[in-house]
């Protein structure tokens, strides 16, 4: 027996978030749509989507915000505010 750590496996992933995208070369985009791994966020709903939102938020609706947004290219940054607390948050 070997006196080594042992390292457990991830699982892999299933569905990807805008937070990966930031990180993925075009042709790994292509290869993760056509297997299936972007169809939460073409659906509009982007794992990633969430922000802390404050105490006393009754209704959590959180939307991508585009207000000084003119052009959006990629390894821009993302931003998700909620319309009801005006939390954020940036990817």
């Amino acid at each position: 027996m070997t006196a080594a750590p042992r390292f457990r496996r991830t699982p892999p992933v299933t569905q990807y978030g805008s937070a990966d995208l930031k990180h993925m070369t075009a042709e790994e985009i292509a290869v993760a749509d056509a297997a299936g791994h972007l169809h939460n966020i073409t659906d509009g709903n982007d794992p990633d989507a969430t922000v802390d939102h404050r105490r006393g938020c009754t209704t959590p609706n959180v939307q991508r915000d585009l207000r000084d947004t003119r052009t959006i290219r990629l390894g821009d940054p993302v931003i998700y505010r909620c319309t009801t607390c005006e939390a954020t948050k940036e990817i």
